[in-house]
């Protein structure tokens, strides 16, 4: 593909994708017009909550709809979550947005568990869904995040203090 092609694509495809997070979030989950997603999440967490759970799945969804600009956030937190982008090149894409998003002096917050241990006493085989201390160190290093501190949180939990220029607060 030629390069003024592929720079004329992106804006086209991220639009694209844009509009289907926010048809999703909206639509389908926040104003309820697709009722299979709230019986998913019924079946997963129990009826109870079930509305809620799925109101804010779809304003997440519709958040992640829209582009923020270069430096926006003090404050990033990433809690639990950043072990299911299960491609190495997806994960540090993801890690490098989130340094692009992040202000100079900010901090990314990422709470994960770990393959360690701890883990696998708890989650026995479950524990190699998760990334081994180090693993997560190198995704940060090649999205050029500076690990300004490392929080055992829980027993089976750690918090990774990152920051785009090494000065997290």
């Amino acid at each position: 593909m030629n390069g003024m092609l592929k720079l004329s694509l992106h804006p086209i495809l991220t639009c694209l994708i844009a509009a289907v997070w926010l048809a999703n979030g909206l639509l389908c989950k926040v104003l309820n017009l697709a009722p299979r997603h709230e019986q998913i999440v019924a079946s997963i967490l129990g009826n109870t909550y079930s509305r809620e759970w799925t109101v804010s799945i779809g304003i997440a969804e519709i958040s992640n709809s829209l582009p923020y600009s270069h430096q926006t956030f003090d404050l990033i937190v990433i809690f639990l979550a950043a072990h299911e982008i299960r491609n190495v090149k997806e994960r540090e894409e993801f890690f490098k947005e989130l340094r692009r998003v992040c202000k100079p002096g900010g901090a990314i917050y990422v709470t994960e568990h770990l393959r360690d241990a701890n883990n696998f006493a708890a989650y026995t085989i479950g524990a190699f869904h998760f990334y081994a201390r180090e693993r997560w160190h190198t995704c940060f290093q090649q999205a050029d995040l500076t690990l300004t501190k490392q929080i055992r949180t829980t027993p089976f939990m750690t918090t990774f203090v990152l920051s785009p220029n090494g000065n997290a607060y």
